[in-house]
């Protein structure tokens, strides 16, 4: 499993257990969500699916992020806002020297 992967595996893990009206103040309609993101200029730079809704990761230039999961409704919720994204390069495989 990629290192994306098990960071949008964690971030679901927690959202779930956010308090209900914690969860509903960060939630609006997806297209409103996307022209929010938009506007501060982030652009998704990962998407993959988690159980029915669709995760994405989004990402300015100067390396902030928003991640956010939008259900079958087309309801998007913001489970994470940060800053210093970086790729973190996959480990080389055992017995590779540098």
């Amino acid at each position: 499993m990629s290192a994306w992967a098990n960071i949008g595996a964690a971030v679901v893990a927690a959202a779930m257990f956010m308090p209900a009206a914690q969860a509903q103040t960060m939630c609006a309609p997806r297209q409103s969500v996307v022209d929010g993101l938009s506007k501060y200029g982030e652009l998704v730079i990962l998407r993959g699916l988690a159980g029915s809704g669709l995760l994405e990761v989004w990402q300015s230039s100067f390396g902030g992020f928003t991640i956010v999961v939008t259900d079958p409704d087309n309801v998007s919720c913001l489970l994470a806002i940060g800053r210093s994204m970086h790729e973190v390069p996959p480990p080389s495989p055992p017995g590779d020297k540098l």
